[in-house]
């Protein structure tokens, strides 16, 4: 069950699976569900959202981070990524 705003993309040059997570504090719960199941399977994480803007060091086990405003940060990562460059943990904007 993807719940909290998760959703399932291959977006990088070895085709992998990338699962992007967009979440409220409300959501904590199904969020640790779907970073349970990700990390069984080997799968990266990419999150964003409130829940993650304001709590991100409870997080180490997410891959990348995009905090504050998504609508300016995503772009570029999701760039990178596809792109293969190297991609810092955190990409955020100062707002």
């Amino acid at each position: 069950m993807l719940q909290a705003g998760a959703a399932g993309r291959s977006c990088n040059q070895a085709d992998k699976p990338v699962v992007y997570i967009s979440a409220m504090h409300i959501q904590k719960e199904s969020v640790a569900e779907i970073l349970a199941e990700c990390n069984k399977y080997g799968v990266k994480t990419v999150a964003g959202g409130p829940l993650f803007t304001q709590e991100y060091d409870d997080y180490p086990q997410i891959d990348h981070l995009i905090l504050n405003e998504s609508e300016i940060t995503l772009i570029p990562f999701l760039d990178a990524l596809e792109k293969g460059r190297n991609i810092p943990r955190i990409s955020r904007t100062d707002r």
